[in-house]
């Protein structure tokens, strides 16, 4: 089907409605069902459900772009944390079905399930930093000019980080609102995001990693290394800490350097190269993580939102969605010959 073989002379145009009174079903759901945070929710239903009365309005060409975008934005958040939740179901349910060299096949393991537990978890990761950038990109609107560099319509996450990894500063003399919650938001957010010690350190620049080559690249550009656990022999798959990691360059050939039956001590190398939590568990932290970050944020833009009563139709955010617009020429692919 073309766009020439539609209608394209209309008598009625069918959109959702500008204004509600109830939260819409997937909203209430993923509520109820803990896949998003309180404070995502609170703002949802301060906005009186998203409605364009309650954000920028619907009157004028700039309140409109605003007032949708917007919307846009907090529902892509919600609809990035239910995806994830979706995904770590998946990783959970083919774990069990992986390679283990004990079993037979077909009966005990899937030849699928590497695939498709690798394809969950890539999944999961670009939901998951997706998230992170969504909520820069509502920061950037809520409170326009208060991060350098953060741009509505091209915001990333980044940014924010950059600016949380340095002392913020208030400027002398009176303070608006905007700048009291910005510096909320960043007292709020530099512990969890920046961390430079212990088990969590460097955690956000690895995740970002991590989903950058998996999504280029596609999940067969990192390796898997399967170990058994003490408690009960099964086997559990960790992925390195560096990319890009060839494990096999320490590799030999020819006969062995140690007899058949000695135990090779790893476990200095492995603790090296490897995260020291598996796959498993590393996503569901992942998960956990980014949810409690976004549940920080968006507790001090919905204060934020309370307290400005409305969405500000600023020129900046105007300008900067106007100057990412990304347009071409493309029509449709040819049929094949």
């Amino acid at each position: 089907m073309k766009l020439h073989d539609c209608h394209m002379q209309l008598r009625t145009v069918v959109m959702p409605p500008l204004d509600r009174d109830e939260p819409e079903e997937d909203w209430y759901t993923a509520k109820e069902e803990g896949l998003i945070p309180g404070q995502v929710w609170d703002l949802y239903r301060s906005t009186r459900y998203l409605s364009a009365a309650a954000l920028a309005g619907f009157e004028t060409a700039d309140a409109r772009v605003v007032t949708v975008y917007f919307s846009r934005l907090i529902r892509s958040v919600k609809d990035c944390l239910v995806d994830a939740a979706e995904l770590r179901k998946q990783m959970h349910a083919q774990s069990a079905l992986q390679y283990d060299p004990r079993k037979s096949y077909p009966q005990e393991f899937s030849r699928d399930a590497a695939r498709l537990h690798r394809s969950a978890f890539r999944g999961l990761l670009v939901n998951l930093v997706g998230a992170l950038d969504v909520f820069a990109d509502v920061v950037a609107v809520l409170l326009p000019g208060q991060i350098a560099n953060l741009r509505a319509g091209g915001a990333a996450f980044t940014d924010v980080e950059k600016w949380l990894g340095k002392p913020y500063v208030l400027p002398p003399g009176l303070i608006t609102p905007s700048q009291h919650y910005a510096a909320e938001l960043h007292a709020q957010l530099s512990p969890e995001v920046i961390v430079t010690d212990g088990p969590e350190r460097d955690w956000l620049p690895l995740m970002r990693m991590y989903r950058n080559k998996s999504a280029h690249l596609g999940h067969q550009s990192f390796g898997q290394f399967g170990l058994q656990n003490k408690a009960d022999e099964d086997f559990s798959f960790f992925i390195a800490r560096s990319w890009p990691f060839v494990a096999e360059q320490y590799a030999t050939t020819g006969l062995p350097t140690a007899p058949e039956d000695d135990l090779v001590d790893f476990s200095d190398v492995l603790n090296d190269w490897l995260m020291h939590q598996d796959l498993e568990e590393y996503s569901e932290g992942a998960y956990r993580k980014i949810r409690a970050i976004l549940g920080i944020g968006f507790g001090v833009l919905h204060s934020a939102y309370v307290q400005l009563k409305e969405l500000p139709v600023a020129q900046q955010t105007l300008a900067d969605l106007e100057k990412n617009r990304q347009a071409y020429k493309f029509e449709y692919f040819k049929d094949a010959g």
